[in-house]
């Protein structure tokens, strides 16, 4: 799976995806990025339920066992609380996805929302000052374009 990385370049977004062996790129220019869709998602909340359902059991059999078993085992969980505490004071969690006429792309490395909502705020300066700023009437416009009904010419 690997990881990946942003990085930001004079007129495009460079996405590094490294996975054991190999890099793959991925280059968006700023003219040809058509949105980035950010949404909250769960994974915060589903990952300290995990973690505390471990640390649980890890606090069951410490009380179930004696002598040193009830140190590792409490020890253990204390652990996975460490990491509980750590996953909910990072912030909540998002997807974020990058669109192109061409394809869409999730970047993962924006799993954070607080960290999504950075980039964007220097991606979104960028994006304009390549493909030009809406007015407001032109967004208006284009949102009522999108939500016509399609045509019925071919049925």
């Amino acid at each position: 799976m690997g990881f990946t990385r942003l990085y930001l370049g004079e007129d495009h977004l460079l996405c590094v995806y490294n996975s054991a062996y190999t890099e793959d790129y991925r280059r968006f220019y700023f003219g040809d990025i058509q949105a980035i869709a950010v949404a909250a998602n769960s994974k915060r909340k589903k990952m300290s339920a995990f973690h505390g359902g471990i640390a649980l059991l890890l606090l069951i059999f410490a009380f179930w066992k004696s002598g040193y078993w009830t140190a590792f085992f409490m020890i253990l969980a204390g652990l996975f609380l460490i990491n509980v505490a750590v996953n909910w004071f990072r912030g909540p969690t998002c997807t974020c996805i990058l669109y192109t006429a061409a394809s869409q792309e999730e970047l993962t490395s924006l799993g954070l929302m607080k960290n999504a909502l950075k980039v964007i705020d220097v991606l979104k300066p960028l994006i304009e000052t390549a493909q030009g700023r809406l007015s407001p009437e032109e967004i208006r416009a284009k949102a009522a374009a999108s939500k016509a009904p399609p045509s019925q010419a071919g049925l």
